[in-house]
């Protein structure tokens, strides 16, 4: 399975023509026959619509959320963009994972930290297995932030690339694609910053994650590509 994350999407606004851009990234991302879901989370009003971040998908959706994060500190609102999915396993069979997608705060440590507990927060009382997490995350892997993913049991890879931001001329690394749950059933097996200067301010990240499903005994794979 395909999955892409997005920050910083328009939906129906505006200055964009009132483009449902998720759905358009959807149809720019198709290449079969197969159509892509695609999911908006909706972090402020702007321009008659919406701005926040969006997910497009080969993978069944089964749930879809908004969760607003909090920015103690002030700045502009953010959230995460939260779905359940379902794939089908190596033999057919189904299993279910999360996928949020988000963006946090550019300005202040305290509101990037306070959206990580709530992230925690969320999926210990609601998920349990496999999560992956994707975005924006405005850190440096050495950052507060970014240790405070880490100690939460989050797991990423480090590219080889070593910055993601900006676009141009890359400097930063601080976007990130985390996986949570039993490192032998869920793993990274690579992670690359991808060469594309032109499309965004900041250079898309690239994982493909192995997941490993228990059934009667004995172990299935599955993969899924971001």
């Amino acid at each position: 399975g395909a999955i892409w994350c997005f920050q910083e999407i328009e939906n129906k606004t505006k200055r964009t023509g009132e483009v449902d851009q998720p759905a358009e990234l959807a149809n720019l991302l198709s290449v079969s026959a197969t159509p892509l879901t695609s999911g908006f989370g909706k972090a402020i009003d702007f321009s008659g619509g919406g701005y926040g971040n969006a997910i497009v998908s080969t993978v069944k959706v089964v749930s879809s959320r908004t969760v607003a994060l909090p920015n103690p500190a002030g700045g502009e609102a953010r959230c995460a963009l939260v779905e359940h999915m379902v794939m089908p396993n190596a033999s057919g069979r189904p299993f279910s994972f999360v996928v949020i997608s988000t963006h946090l705060c550019n300005k202040h440590v305290e509101n990037r930290l306070a959206a990580v507990k709530v992230i925690n927060e969320l999926l210990e009382v609601k998920y349990d297995g496999y999560v992956i997490l994707c975005g924006d995350f405005n850190a440096t892997p050495d950052s507060p932030t970014i240790k405070a993913l880490e100690a939460a049991g989050w797991r990423w890879k480090r590219p080889k690339e070593t910055a993601s931001a900006p676009a141009d001329k890359p400097t930063v690394l601080i976007d990130y694609i985390f996986v949570r749950g039993e490192s032998h059933n869920v793993q990274i097996l690579d992670s690359a910053v991808i060469d594309a200067p032109v499309a965004s301010d900041h250079r898309p990240v690239q994982s493909t994650i192995r997941f490993r499903i228990h059934y009667g005994g004995e172990f299935r794979d599955g993969r899924m590509l971001k």
